[in-house]
């Protein structure tokens, strides 16, 4: 898990000529086409999941509802 700016140093140290920035990862960011998890005002992402973007896989940010569907409701006593 690295930070923007960290993933932008590591793109640029495998490829000097990359076109990989921090600019180009906070778009793709924001827009929720690659995966992150905030820790305070940060945004951690994997490396894994941008060489998968980069790959061309796509990756689903959307937590998974089920429409339809009755689920349990756990109930404690007492209340």
């Amino acid at each position: 898990m690295r930070t923007i700016g960290a993933l932008a140093v590591y793109y640029k140290e495998l490829d000097a000529d990359t076109a990989v920035t921090a600019h180009f990862l906070r778009q793709k960011i924001l827009r929720g086409e690659i995966p992150y998890v905030t820790a305070g005002s940060k945004r951690l992402i994997a490396i894994e999941a941008v060489d998968a973007y980069l790959a061309g896989e796509t990756v689903s940010t959307e937590p998974e509802t089920k429409s339809g569907v009755i689920r349990p409701i756990a109930f404690t006593a007492g209340r």
